[in-house]
């Protein structure tokens, strides 16, 4: 199963005692997926045991016995159909500006959420990627805007002529899944969040000691081609005698870094101090043998 049908698996098996919790379930799936055809409510859910799960629902709430097939248009998905004047005059005063739920208690919120999602989001895997999206056909403004008031900030956008509600944002996504109570799911996207700035961070930090490592082997390569041509023009015992010596002891331990190149140092020198030599030994041979490039 996909990590979106795992969720609604949950959802499934934690179904609400509250009647007004129920109710407002089902008025989640309603306004975000149905829509009036030939006088009848329809809309599509992703499986069998989806449209199996609603089914009491409906008839408890509308009094009417609900119909399931496959689409006009066909796929896997199964269409629910109803008839029901109250359902009818429900997504009517929606299209009229009114409330999409009024809630009785403290978690019907949760619940109307959790009918949204159940009819119509999709959450990929947050191990690949972050994203959650709903797909609702008829009433895509009111519940962004509805999403807003609670700061919890979707974008609205039309892809292949529908409009998609969707956020690719971490910090959106845990606050939409622990708004509907799916907290596993919530911890996933955290954890995963973590988990990405930790990668990001050791990725930079190793970039960082690779570019300086470069920089270091740069900067010798330079210092040794500087020296071995004052070596080669007899101007090396023209330096100053310290100069001299950090001359030989470097050209004596190419190889070496300036860390262990201080440590075997005679008179004992910094590491720093060895630097600020070799950088005066740059400046002599830039100065001494200007057509030398270093």
């Amino acid at each position: 199963m996909s990590y979106s049908s795992d969720l609604k698996q949950t959802i499934m098996n934690e179904p609400y005692k509250a009647s007004c919790c129920r109710k407002a379930f089902v008025q989640g799936i309603l306004s975000s997926k149905a829509s009036i055809v030939d006088s009848e409510c329809r809309f599509n859910l992703e499986k069998d045991e989806h449209a199996t799960f609603v089914l009491p629902l409906i008839s408890e709430f509308y009094g009417k016995e609900a119909t399931v097939s496959r689409p006009p248009r066909g796929g896997r998905c199964r269409q629910v159909s109803f008839s029901s004047k109250s359902a009818v005059r429900y997504l009517g005063s929606i299209g009229e500006g009114a409330a999409f739920f009024t809630p009785k208690c403290s978690t019907c919120a949760q619940a109307f959420y959790r009918g949204v999602f159940f009819a119509s989001g999709r959450l990929s895997d947050p191990e690949k990627q972050y994203l959650l999206e709903f797909s609702p056909i008829s009433y895509p403004d009111a519940l962004i805007s509805m999403l807003g008031e609670i700061d919890i900030p979707f974008r609205l956008v039309n892809r292949r002529s529908e409009w998609v509600i969707t956020s690719s944002r971490s910090a959106v996504i845990e606050d939409f899944l622990a708004l509907v109570g799916l907290t596993t799911a919530a911890f996933d996207v955290m954890n995963e969040m973590i988990r990405g700035e930790f990668l990001n961070n050791a990725n930079r930090a190793a970039n960082c000691v690779t570019r300086n490592i470069d920089k270091s082997v740069a900067a010798s390569q330079r210092q040794l081609a500087a020296l071995k041509a004052l070596e080669a023009h007899g101007l090396l015992s023209s330096l100053p005698e310290e100069l001299e010596r950090t001359a030989r002891l470097r050209l004596a331990h190419h190889d070496k870094s300036l860390y262990q190149l201080s440590m075997i140092a005679v008179p004992k020198i910094s590491k720093s101090g060895l630097a600020h030599r070799l950088g005066k030994i740059m400046q002599i041979a830039e100065t001494l043998l200007p057509d030398m490039k270093f």
